[in-house]
């Protein structure tokens, strides 16, 4: 089974140093649904790749300055960011004000050492304060299906 923690974010943005995708008690209006002490890298995860996903609102009068801040980070963290892979920024079918952020990691503690870093907490701050709620969750890729080759 895949490894997950979760945090939920109220409407307020975190403190200095905090971030989405963040988890832990330290965090205004932050829900750990890991539990405390919940373990990331466990044995078993050790080399596996990661599924950070973050489910956001943004407000519609906001959605132009949101998707500004997320391809200035986008582009910057693929250029050189240990262990990032992809990433995407998907809108709901359903509701315009719902957004989908997943990224895809060489490993959960690549994404955790690019979290905790001084340009992260810089360079998410202006897609941050366009979020009304913002919930995180991190997974271990247990397993996939695989790649098609090109015909």
């Amino acid at each position: 089974m895949s490894e997950g923690g979760g945090r939920t974010v109220g409407t307020a943005p975190a403190g200095p140093g905090g971030g989405v995708g963040r988890t832990g008690a330290a965090d205004a209006g932050a829900r750990d649904t890991a539990g405390a002490g919940a373990a990331t890298g466990l044995a078993d995860a050790r080399g596996r790749r990661a599924r950070v996903v973050f489910l956001v609102r943004v407000p519609a009068s906001r959605t132009e300055a949101f998707l500004a801040a997320y391809e200035q980070i986008r582009h910057l963290v693929a250029g050189g960011v240990p262990g990032h892979l992809v990433d995407q920024v998907c809108r709901s079918s359903a509701d315009p004000e719902q957004w989908l952020i997943t990224s895809e990691w060489a490993s959960l503690a690549d994404f955790e050492a690019w979290e905790r870093s001084p340009e992260h907490r810089d360079l998410v701050r202006p897609m941050r304060e366009c979020f009304t709620d913002a919930r995180s969750l991190r997974f271990v890729v247990h397993a996939q299906t695989p790649t098609p080759t090109p015909a």
